[in-house]
């Protein structure tokens, strides 16, 4: 993971951490340690965009408490309700909660789940601060979170109930933690980094409450933020007092990590408190659409880069159709001449086309003189031709024979008038269309077309 900037506002001091994670281990490559009145000027000359930022809030809502076994989607509205109902005054607040578990309450299953509410002016005022010189928060989380990830990584807490405490100048800050769960936290008056007689009197009060109200027993005190050689083990504690054991920190000595363990923490922790993360709504929803407006801007620039390499790519081709054009035009003058030759040679083969279809017609129609060519087997014996008639059709002769058959009785009429029908079919250019015979007087018809083979 990239490099990224852990900052923690611990009482009236801001430290800084620059690191990154990588299985497990921190790696520091910059501490910083600022009064909260120089955070400003730093903030004004740092080139980086988003911080974690993680904070001891001087005021905050937590607790546990028991809710119906609901589904996890109506859970926060439920918890949101149960905070407005016990703490009257948090009106507008951002929280996380967590799921510890579930028990049996009055023959009914319940589930208990911690809370932490921090007023929106308090989270607001941060988020302006940092904001008023363009830059974003991407996590903001109580510190006590970021060091309760922390310590879930020692093997000092497995199934255990720890109560720890985070040393620092101005306060200190006791979290219980049972299987590695924080279900609860306190923040007391601190003369200094060290243990004191006043701080064991509030812890063995500490513990007396967890016991007594939470039904809690603490097995030890786990100390957060003091490097173990500088430790003096404080006396009258009603349980053992060890230091945490820090996962691995490279970068920096003993000593610097003690100091700063609470943005280390943060940046070792940050992609699990995301979904802890306070910050209030309506800020969410602000940095989504600058997200998705700097997208789309993105989007756009990206679309119109590709869009002027189209058109780069494209200038050597219109180029070419341009030149090709000119180049055409150029020969225009010698076509209009040509067009002209053509077009008056065009007109003299029109005016010849009439004469070409009316012999191409004569050619096409069948020849009267082939027509009667045919018709030389007439007169024949028995038959009398009266009358022939031609006409000419689109690829053929139309030819009308009128006649009288001689004859001495029917047997002959029939004879006769058989004899040329049967010549008429046995010439191929001929068709009997229609014919009729009157076998009173013997005359006929015989309707014939002739086409030309």
């Amino acid at each position: 993971m990239g490099q990224q900037i852990a900052v923690s506002f611990e009482d009236e001091w801001v430290k800084i951490v620059y690191g990154s994670t990588r299985k497990g281990t921190v790696a520091v490559y910059r501490t910083l340690t600022l009064k909260e009145t120089e955070l400003d000027q730093w903030l004004a000359s740092e080139k980086s965009r988003e911080f974690i930022v993680v904070c001891r809030f001087p005021a905050f809502y937590s607790d546990i408490t028991a809710l119906p076994p609901a589904k996890d989607k109506y859970l926060a509205k439920m918890v949101e309700a149960e905070i407005r109902k016990k703490y009257p005054e948090a009106k507008d607040v951002s929280f996380f909660f967590s799921v510890l578990g579930t028990r049996e309450s009055g023959f009914k299953q319940v589930k208990e789940v911690f809370y932490y509410a921090v007023d929106n002016v308090i989270l607001h005022g941060i988020v302006a601060r940092f904001e008023r010189f363009h830059k974003r928060i991407s996590v903001l989380c109580p510190d006590v979170l970021a060091l309760t990830h922390l310590v879930r990584t020692s093997d000092q807490t497995s199934a255990k109930t720890v109560l720890c405490i985070s040393l620092t100048e101005g306060s200190k800050t006791l979290f219980l933690l049972k299987n590695g769960d924080l279900r609860f936290l306190r923040v007391i008056p601190s003369m200094g980094r060290d243990i004191h007689q006043v701080d064991v009197d509030n812890i063995n009060m500490t513990i007396g409450y967890c016991r007594q109200a939470l039904r809690v027993e603490p097995q030890q005190i786990l100390l957060v933020g003091l490097p173990e050689t500088d430790m003096e083990t404080p006396h009258g504690a009603v349980v053992p007092i060890a230091p945490v054991k820090y996962p691995g920190i490279v970068g920096c000595t003993a000593a610097t990590a003690a100091e700063c363990i609470s943005p280390i923490a943060a940046i070792l922790a940050a992609p699990r408190m995301k979904s802890s993360s306070l910050l209030p709504a309506d800020i969410r929803s602000g940095y989504r659409m600058r997200y998705l407006l700097a997208s789309g801007i993105l989007l756009f620039l990206v679309g119109t880069l590709i869009a002027t390499g189209y058109l780069a790519l494209s200038l050597g081709e219109f180029v070419y159709a341009r030149n090709k054009i000119r180049s055409v035009r150029s020969e225009i003058p010698g076509l209009s001449t040509l067009l002209a030759d053509y077009q008056a040679r065009l007109g003299r083969m029109q005016e010849l086309a009439s004469y070409v279809a009316a012999v191409n017609e004569l050619q096409s129609t069948p020849g009267i003189q082939g027509a009667l060519a045919e018709l030389r087997f007439l007169p024949m014996p028995g038959i009398n031709i009266q009358n022939l008639q031609i006409t000419t059709d689109a690829d053929a002769l139309k030819m009308r024979l009128d006649g009288q058959v001689r004859f001495r009785s029917l047997a002959e009429l029939h004879a006769n008038y058989q004899k040329l029908l049967t010549t008429f079919k046995s010439i191929a250019t001929m068709t009997i269309v229609s014919e009729s015979l009157n076998i009173r007087d013997g005359k006929f018809s015989v309707d014939i077309q002739y086409r030309k083979s």
